[in-house]
């Protein structure tokens, strides 16, 4: 396991397969050798109450996944529409990644845990990724502009 990955279980199975082989492109030039946690490549589909944690998500496969110690971070797949902002489940694993990221960097500060290239802590957060690359890397514009129009746009509850 390299990555957790978030995403909404709607979107297109080539979006997604694209998503995932553009990040993991971009990664690694042995991009083959990368390790995605997956649920519904990961989960046992007939024992679902027992994977997510027969009510303790602290149980639950995705929890223990995303606190692996060889999780580099989250890769939330995402389109134009943003789906998986709009899941519960994707908000707990946002809200897990965002606390697993800041209890890294209290022990970077703390310990001085740097990882193999001594770029900085373990765990690198939430990595939003989408067919054209990682937002953030200048490879896709145009997405990061219609997320942008997206989330402005969110239906949030109160």
């Amino acid at each position: 396991l390299d990555y957790f990955v978030s995403h909404f279980w709607g979107t297109p199975f080539a979006h997604f397969v694209d998503t995932i082989q553009k990040h993991a492109m971009g990664v690694s030039e042995d991009w083959n050798a990368i390790a995605y946690w997956i649920c519904f490549l990961s989960n046992n589909q007939w024992a679902l109450s027992s994977e997510i944690g027969s009510g303790q998500w602290q149980d639950s496969s995705f929890f223990k996944a995303l606190r692996s110690d060889v999780c580099r971070a989250t890769c939330m797949v995402l389109d134009e529409k943003a789906k998986p902002l709009t899941r519960s489940w994707c908000l707990f694993e946002v809200l897990q990644t965002y606390k697993l990221e800041h209890e890294a960097e209290a022990q970077a500060e703390s310990e001085q845990y740097f990882d193999e290239g001594g770029a900085g802590a373990v765990f690198k957060g939430l990595i939003f990724c989408t067919k054209a690359g990682v937002l953030g890397t200048g490879a896709c514009f145009d997405v990061a502009f219609a997320l942008a129009h997206r989330l402005e746009r969110l239906p949030v509850p109160p």
